[in-house]
């Protein structure tokens, strides 16, 4: 009786046992679907680093008559998602995100020096936050005074330039880029297309030159989500005996701050479909992108499921009856970046790359399929076992 008991016991535990390694083997098979949400070929275009995030601001100098005083000033940065789209060391970007007209240039100045004349009020930001500062109903009549002094010329403001910044995980900082360096301008061209060429190289997305614009396709974005240097400057003056005394300098670490927390968080991946509306976007036809975009998501590369790029988010998303819907973007597509990268004089690469990064995760989720298979025909080997065991008595 009692080796009956002991058989039984070792009958049970074995197929305890194997019911965990089924268990362990669907887990894994699981996570390994949570993982692949998308396809491997578009998660390697992320690892290989081809996707970077852009910033612009303007500097400039304030001069101010009536008391014969001058300052410097520079504006928040501008956000986007840009792309390499060349191994030569080209960057693709929209041309809007670095479009600002003079007049639109000159009130970021100033609203920029009424945050800084106010830095050395103590109180600024004991019951406010910079941001809620910078849109209150007192930073407005301020501005609205120093506009009226603007235009009746006694106050001025000289030196504009634009600074540009790109964030390439590749380099793992941010590289500065200057005017000279853009190298095709869509803005002359009525296209929402700007190249910059940086140092960069050896690095691109690859093009599918033949890809069919079809309602209903898979589609990818890759971006960064829009990251705001005022939640850096807010961390800064929390302790005033610790921040800089200028205010230009706590813009400039809120800076590194910013880029800290994007080369943290990385970029991100959205999947969504082609629509079956087209746009007229300047002088491209963009298709729609039904996947959610959010801020920070122009300059994205849309890639179809073997991670080729066929366009760029340009447009959107809209306001749709007073809301912003999320999937009402647009991108132009990819014929419009080839003319614009051969008029800069290069050819965007469509040839196929050897894809010898992404494997692991298929063996990973193979491993639990085996895990599985194995654990059912031992638990069945076991319960036959059982049951003839049973019939013999």
């Amino acid at each position: 009786m009692d080796k009956i008991k002991i058989l039984r016991s070792k009958i049970t535990i074995k197929i305890i046992l194997f019911m965990l390694v089924i268990c362990i083997g669907i887990l894994v098979m699981h996570d390994v679907a949570l993982q692949n949400e998308f396809p491997d070929k578009v998660i390697q275009v992320k690892e290989d680093k081809n996707v970077v995030y852009f910033t612009m601001c303007f500097e400039g100098t304030i001069n101010i008559p009536d008391n014969n005083s001058k300052k410097d000033i520079i504006t928040e940065y501008r956000m986007a998602t840009g792309v390499h789209g060349s191994k030569s060391g080209h960057i693709f970007i929209p041309v809007h995100c670095i479009e600002y007209g003079d007049d639109e240039v000159k009130e970021l100045l100033l609203m920029e020096y009424i945050m800084s004349s106010k830095w050395f009020d103590e109180n600024l930001f004991e019951d406010e936050t910079y941001l809620s500062y910078y849109h209150s109903d007192g930073a407005k009549q301020h501005f609205n005074e120093l506009k009226e002094k603007l235009d009746d010329k006694t106050l001025e403001i000289v030196d504009i330039r634009p600074i540009y910044r790109v964030y390439c995980p590749r380099e793992e900082g941010s590289l500065p880029l200057k005017k000279q360096d853009i190298v095709f301008d869509g803005s002359t061209k009525n296209k929402d297309i700007a190249i910059f060429e940086t140092e960069v190289t050896d690095t691109s997305v690859i093009f599918n030159k033949d890809f069919k614009y079809e309602e209903g396709t898979k589609l990818y974005i890759i971006h960064y989500a829009e990251h705001t240097i005022y939640d850096h400057v807010d961390n800064i003056v929390k302790d005033r005996e610790t921040c800089p005394s200028e205010y230009k300098d706590v813009l400039t670490n809120a800076k590194e701050e910013m880029f800290e927390k994007i080369r943290d968080r990385g970029a991100d991946i959205e999947s969504g479909y082609l629509g079956s509306t087209t746009c007229s976007w300047r002088a491209s036809t963009a298709y729609r992108f039904t996947g959610c975009t959010p801020a920070g998501s122009s300059g994205s590369p849309v890639l179809d499921e073997n991670g080729h790029c066929v366009g760029m988010i340009t447009c959107g998303p809209e306001l749709i009856k007073g809301v912003i819907d999320p999937t009402n973007a647009y991108f132009i597509p990819y014929r419009d970046l080839e003319a614009a990268s051969n008029e800069a004089g290069f050819e965007p690469p469509i040839d196929i790359p050897p894809l010898d990064k992404v494997m692991e995760s298929k063996l990973y989720s193979r491993y639990g399929f085996f895990m599985t298979i194995i654990g059912i025909i031992g638990m069945i080997a076991e319960i036959i076992d059982m049951l003839r065991r049973r019939g013999k008595k």
